[in-house]
């Protein structure tokens, strides 16, 4: 977050704009690469690819999150991207309440793109908190406000209507366009995440196109950068023998989280060892263990020891299962190690996911 020593024109120039380390330069070169040099699989400066990131990238990030007093700032390449980012950390049946006077690309993602997936949209007068209440369903996962809109310039208040989300545990989402960071801070007024069209007063010239989002909630700037880098998340099968035993609870598992299983042998439609994402057949030490688990986002091991892990949510719920204290639990928070019939043990997860709502 922003150091509250500095003011508002002092961050804007500083913050993320430190002297260029190669050469000293004080404006920073916009990096034009596609990809950057690891020195192995896996193990890289901070970059990999630059549709997850680059320097340039990182400091606008880094100065915009200091301008709305946000820990994250996670930049698209224009307004429309970020919503749509936003809301695919949704899933299907979730409901979102809008604005009335929401920008009209916003409306027509909602009505015309994202309903045909599942998605259920109200469109209420924010101004008035009665009205917001009214439409809030158990199935509400966000109300999302305009303010001030485009081009009515409506107003609502965002302290107000982040104090009734939080009554009924809704996530609030602002596009704070056009007050921009200088006119309005609705982090500070309870809002979980703020949306920009960079495009208008924080581009200011009409020369580019790009989109933010702003959030102090780690959890959900996870979940966003995941839809930005697309990491590889997998299903790791330890053993040949454990796909056998629980062959149909493999696949149920597989098409309920959309990812695909590594085994320790090639078979027809499953990936196998010489996969880039795969460790190969056996799980026999921490190194291994904790390697395995730095480079996936979605980890199910299974072998003598079952594991799951998911991303950090604020409504993750840990499967309850029968606790192995294992080495496998030394190296992540969320990592559940089970032992037992691999039928039984697979059925759980399934279970503790679908109550989950799936891995989205």
């Amino acid at each position: 977050m922003a150091d509250n020593n500095l003011k508002f024109d002092t961050r804007a120039i500083h913050v993320g704009n430190k002297p260029d380390k190669e050469t000293g330069a004080v404006i920073a070169p916009i990096y034009a690469t596609s990809t950057f040099q690891q020195e192995a699989v896996g193990v890289h400066k901070g970059y990999d690819y630059s549709r997850a990131g680059n320097p340039t990238q990182k400091r606008f990030e880094t100065n915009i999150a200091s301008l709305e007093n946000g820990n994250h700032g996670i930049l698209f390449s224009s307004g429309m991207a970020a919503i749509t980012a936003l809301f695919q950390t949704l899933k299907k049946d979730d409901h979102v309440i809008f604005g009335r006077n929401v920008y009209g690309g916003t409306y027509r993602l909602a009505v015309d793109v994202l309903t045909k997936h599942g998605f259920e949209f109200d469109f209420v007068d924010t101004r008035f908190l009665n009205k917001i209440e009214k439409k809030i369903k158990p199935n509400t996962r966000w109300v999302f406000l305009e303010t001030p809109t485009n081009p009515l310039l409506e107003l609502c208040d965002i302290n107000k209507v982040s104090i009734l989300c939080k009554k009924h545990n809704i996530k609030l989402a602002v596009d704070n366009t056009f007050m921009s960071p200088y006119g309005q801070s609705p982090l500070n007024l309870g809002a979980d995440i703020i949306m920009h069209s960079a495009t208008k007063y924080i581009g200011g010239h009409s020369d580019l196109i790009a989109g933010v989002l702003i959030t102090n909630n780690d959890s959900i700037a996870e979940a966003v950068k995941l839809i930005v880098s697309a990491k590889n998340p997998l299903i790791y099968a330890g053993t040949g023998v454990i796909r056998s035993e629980a062959e149909d609870e493999l696949k149920e598992l597989t098409e309920l989280t959309n990812i695909p299983v590594i085994t320790s042998a090639a078979e027809k439609g499953v990936i196998s060892d010489e996969h880039p994402n795969s460790l190969g057949s056996g799980l026999t030490g921490e190194g291994q263990i904790k390697d395995l688990m730095e480079k996936s986002d979605l980890i199910i091991i299974l072998g003598s020891r079952f594991a799951i892990r998911y991303p950090a949510a604020e409504n993750t719920k840990k499967i309850q299962v029968e606790i192995d204290k294992s080495e496998i639990g030394k190296f992540h928070k969320d990592v559940l190690p089970v032992i037992g019939d691999a039928k039984v043990s697979i059925k759980k997860i399934i279970e503790g996911t679908k109550q989950m709502g799936g891995t989205n």
